[in-house]
Order: structure tokens, then sequence, then C-alpha cells
């Protein structure tokens, strides 16, 4: 299964909020999210490693505030401006 475009703007958005994020490792998810450093990716389909990232960021506090700030870093090089500036980089490379 391959996310759309909307799917990743969403788990995009879902870093602005600063909320650790738990997903697959499909598609364009892995440039988002960082594993290990701003949330937990595991194998599509493997529900019960899905389920104990959930358990283990809910319940490690200093976990999910650690990854909270990383996402909200992350989720800064994916802006317009910053896009832009990358693109710009490339051409006059």
């Amino acid at each position: 299964m391959l996310l759309d475009f909307k799917q990743i703007k969403k788990l995009l958005k879902q870093d602005n909020t600063n909320l650790p994020v738990v997903a697959t490792k499909v598609g364009g998810i892995p440039y988002v999210v960082v594993d290990g450093k701003s949330g937990l990716l595991c194998q599509y389909a493997h529900v019960d490693a899905m389920a104990d990232m959930a358990y283990r960021l809910m319940t490690d506090e200093a976990l999910w505030k650690q990854y909270s700030v990383a996402a909200r870093e992350i989720a800064k090089d994916f802006n317009w401006t910053a896009i832009a500036e990358k693109i710009v980089k490339l051409y006059n490379a």
C-alpha cells in the first residue's frame, strides 16, 4: 500500500502539532517520520508491533517529549520555502 500526497500531508500536519508518530515503513512515510527520532516505524501489516510501539510512546513520557521536539524540527524542512531553497540549490549545483 502506497500513501498518496494527502496522506503524507496529513502526517506532516501531525508532526507540526508536536506529536510523535507510529506508522508503517511504506511509501514516503520514512522521509517524514525518522524512525527512532521523531516517531516509530514498523513493517506494513505488523499490527502487534505497531500496538507495542504506541504503548511504548504512551507510557514513556521522556521518549514522548524527545520525539515531539524532533518531530517539530523535522517538519520545518517540509514547508514551501525550504523546498524552494532546496530546488534552487540543486539547479545551482
